[in-house]
């Protein structure tokens, strides 16, 4: 009862007696949980050229999937748990976020500005 995270695994059953051992075969136990996260993105400020990346780190079963925004705008194409953006240039300052999503919930990261400078 009131099964949690840590409990997940795999699981067998070993009956002996004083005549025999039988050794059952292996039961997967899946914890299913809504995404959480455990570290946010974080911004910085960079000079132009230099690349930058943000990352998330959820736990969530099933596996969520991840949808990165700038401004509140979804990055095309930019759906892991790390966003990273390569030769930066002044117009990718911004305030950036990763929405994390599996079939029990959504969650939003906090906001992470990048201010890339001349």
């Amino acid at each position: 009862s009131s099964v949690q995270l840590a409990d997940a695994g795999t699981y067998r059953v070993i009956a002996s007696n004083p005549f025999n051992v039988v050794i059952s075969n292996e039961a997967v136990l899946a914890v299913k949980a809504k995404p959480v996260i455990l570290f946010q993105p974080t911004g910085n400020i960079i000079p132009a050229g230099f690349d930058y990346t943000f990352t998330v780190v959820v736990t969530g079963y099933p596996a969520p999937t991840f949808k990165w925004q700038k401004n509140g705008v979804t990055i095309p194409g930019a759906t892991g748990s790390s966003l990273t953006l390569t030769n930066p240039q002044p117009s990718a300052s911004g305030t950036y976020r990763v929405i994390v999503t599996n079939s029990l919930g959504t969650v939003t990261s906090d906001d992470a500005t990048l201010l890339v400078t001349q």
